[in-house]
């Protein structure tokens, strides 16, 4: 018999700041993420998997 792959519910976190220069916004935002994994869901053994995100940018509004 081979074991199913099972993930359990995951935390997702994020934060960001932005700033009004003129007519441009800059912006940095910075995101986390964690769940568990289990090879075997009968086994008490699993890792886990974590994810950051870092974005940085110019945002452009286009007024017509």
């Amino acid at each position: 018999m081979i074991p199913r792959d099972e993930i359990d519910p995951m935390l997702h976190a994020g934060a960001g700041v932005a700033w009004n220069v003129g007519r441009v916004d800059l912006f940095m935002e910075a995101s986390a993420s964690s769940n568990a994994f289990r090879n075997n869901p009968g086994s008490p053994f699993g890792s886990s998997v974590r994810n950051y995100s870092y974005t940085a940018g110019v945002r452009i509004p286009l007024r017509f």
